[in-house]
């Protein structure tokens, strides 16, 4: 259940990243201008989607072993 509890609150966190780039790209398309705050968004989106693909690849490799063990049986 850890996995899954990580996997949710990462999740969420690219949720609201998601929600801040958006706000960000509304007020660029309104005033020309990207604000300071965009490279810090951006950074934070880089590390939730470097903290999912080191979960998913955790839990597929999980799931690779335990495939070996069925087929091996």
């Amino acid at each position: 259940m850890q996995v899954q509890t990580e996997l949710q609150q990462l999740r969420r966190a690219s949720v609201l990243h998601g929600n801040n780039l958006n706000q960000l790209a509304a007020a660029a398309n309104t005033t020309g201008e990207v604000g300071i705050a965009s490279s810090r968004v951006i950074a934070n989106i880089d590390r939730v989607v470097a903290q999912l693909d080191e979960r998913l690849s955790a839990v597929d490799a999980l799931l690779a072993r335990i495939v070996d063990r069925f087929e091996s049986t």
